[in-house]
């Protein structure tokens, strides 16, 4: 009851049970809007962990004036050898014996990959176990898909009629960190061999394909966002200016009574502060848990929350914004 805290109570006891519905309706607005866009840049900043999760090396070189030394973290890097020969790739499968080819297989609970390496003995007696080796092969013949892997024992056993080739697979630590690099390393194959990224093996071509599908839905989240907090934040702007016609009187009351300018600025901010407060903080929480629901879409409960925090930085800013501004006019009004 200190200061003029008896008459925000006051103002507050008008005021809330005529603004409940309201008050409920933008709650729920408020959780959409924060809801939608952290949905939408959690998609968007998960991409590079899925193609990392998928894909056993971050790109394949087919060219040697591709130089990796720009590359940073290199954690594995191999030179292996092949033939082409209409739609079928030759790969030595003794140089796969010695230098083990990686490759990603799932968990034995299914609910996440792991690392495998395997011997060109492994590749040749287990049929499926080429599906690396394909993606390859797809980007040495520049098609998406159809080219055939044939793994041989030795290098005599490679066809005589066509020349032994050489690629590079490559695998770095954080392909964030190095994707100025990468993106270099791309232009020069896309030069020399006319290689798309579409056609592209490793994590950084996945992550490059599918940032396009996936950055829409990243526009749309952001959209969505935005659609909701202007009308959120107008409907609550909106009804609150339409009772300072009534509140004017009352701080005129104050005003005659010996209080300050200072004093009644902060009132209002303090008032008005608790009726934008209200539907802030059930929407946070609610998206706090709601979140939860997209464990599944989002491969896992650790991926939930990825754009949580940036988006709850742009929402509150925007929001604070039109807090400002409802207060400034309100306090015009009021001395009008």
């Amino acid at each position: 009851m200190r200061g003029l805290r008896s008459f925000i109570n006051g103002q507050l006891s008008f005021r809330l049970p005529d603004y409940q519905r309201m008050l409920s309706s933008i709650a729920i607005m408020f959780a959409l809007a924060l809801g939608a866009m952290s949905v939408g840049q959690g998609y968007y900043r998960m991409l590079p962990k899925l193609a990392e999760s998928s894909y056993s090396m971050t790109a394949v070189y087919d060219t040697d004036k591709v130089k990796t030394d720009n590359l940073k973290d290199i954690t594995w890097q191999q030179t292996y050898h092949y033939v082409k020969n209409g739609q079928t790739v030759y790969f030595n499968g003794a140089e796969f014996n010695q230098n083990k080819l990686p490759a990603r297989v799932p968990e034995k609970n299914g609910a996440s990959m792991r690392t495998k390496w395997l011997t060109g003995d492994y590749i040749r007696q287990t049929p499926g176990s080429e599906y690396t080796l394909e993606g390859i092969a797809n980007q040495l013949l520049n098609q998406s898909y159809g080219a055939k892997v044939v793994v041989t024992q030795n290098q005599s056993e490679m066809p005589t009629n066509a020349k032994v080739q050489s690629l590079r697979l490559v695998k770095v630590a954080d392909m964030l960190v190095n994707e100025k690099e990468l993106a270099h390393n791309a232009d020069i194959e896309e030069k020399v061999n006319n290689t798309k990224v579409e056609y592209a093996a490793g994590s950084y071509a996945g992550y490059q394909q599918t940032k396009g599908i996936f950055g829409g839905i990243e526009f749309m989240g952001v959209f969505l966002g935005i659609g909701f907090l202007a009308m959120l934040a107008a409907t609550l702007m909106f009804k609150t200016l339409s009772g300072v016609a009534d509140d004017k009187q009352r701080y005129r009351i104050l005003a005659m009574i010996g209080t300050s300018n200072k004093q009644i600025t902060q009132t209002v901010a303090t008032d008005l502060g608790i009726l934008f407060g209200i539907p802030m903080i059930i929407g946070i929480l609610d998206v706090v848990f709601g979140l939860k629901m997209f464990a599944p879409l989002m491969a896992g409960e650790k991926n939930i929350y990825l754009g949580f925090g940036p988006s709850l930085v742009g929402i509150l800013v925007l929001y604070l914004i039109y807090y400002v501004l409802t207060v400034w006019m309100y306090r015009r009004l009021i001395k009008n």
